[in-house]
């Protein structure tokens, strides 16, 4: 569940409809996006709050 979660908001696209390769490889790009967003949000509260 939480796989497909991230290639809908990521990707707009329907994982139901995917083969298993497509479904691994947006998978992983969308757990690599969401990885990347907390690191660089982290980052800004740490400027932003000076931590």
């Amino acid at each position: 569940m939480k796989g497909d979660a991230l290639i809908r908001a990521n990707f707009s696209v329907n994982p139901e409809t995917l083969q298993l390769s497509e479904w691994s490889k947006l998978r992983a790009q969308a757990q690599w996006l969401e990885e990347w967003r907390l690191k660089n949000q982290a980052e800004l509260f740490k400027v932003m709050f000076g931590g």
